[in-house]
């Protein structure tokens, strides 16, 4: 019998764009998850789809470990918790 690790995701191709900002005398760190040949397209102006860019629209304290960010970080930093906007924004 073989065992198999179970809810265990592994990350694989995957590019783990990471941003730290500082809002309120305090600095957080911010992360998504991206394809990485759609990023290096994404700088040089070839890609212009971002969700062509991202493998989760999640915006991450941790992609890792899956940690979510608050959406009361992101209010703080970026004036909102909409995430796609934030994309766009940044």
């Amino acid at each position: 019998m073989i065992n198999q690790p179970v809810g265990q995701k592994r990350l694989t191709n995957i590019a783990i764009v990471s941003m730290k900002k500082k809002c309120k005398k305090k600095e957080y760190k911010f992360e998504i998850a991206c394809y990485p040949n759609k990023v290096v397209n994404s700088r040089q102006g070839i890609e212009t789809d971002l969700d062509e860019v991202l493998q989760s629209e999640a915006v991450y304290t941790n992609v890792s470990r899956g940690d979510r960010a608050l959406a009361k970080d992101l209010k703080a930093c970026f004036g909102t918790a909409d995430q796609k906007e934030i994309y766009y924004w940044h």
